[in-house]
C-alpha cells in the first residue's frame, strides 16, 4: 500500500472480498482498511448466491492509521 500510495499517487484503494473468507476479510481489517458496507447475492459460486465485503482505504486513512498497524 506505501508503494501505491508514494510512488504511484494512487489515492484510493478499493478492495472487495467474499464475506466467508474469514482470512481476507482479517487480513483487510488488519492493514487498515475500513468495512464500507456488504453486497448480498453479489455473486453466484458453486450453486448459490454469496455476500461480499466493500472495503475502501484512503491515502489520508492509511497515513494516520499507519503507526498502529501491524508491519
Amino acid at each position: 500500500l506505501n508503494f501505491l500510495f508514494e510512488e504511484y499517487g494512487v489515492q484510493q484503494v478499493i478492495a472487495v472480498a467474499d464475506a466467508e473468507n474469514v482470512a481476507s476479510v482479517s487480513m483487510l481489517t488488519r492493514v487498515g482498511f475500513p468495512r464500507g458496507g456488504i453486497v448480498e447475492q453479489e455473486v453466484f459460486f458453486k450453486g448459490k448466491w454469496g455476500k461480499e465485503y466493500h472495503f475502501s482505504l484512503s491515502k489520508e486513512e492509511w497515513k494516520s492509521g499507519q503507526a498502529n498497524r501491524i508491519r
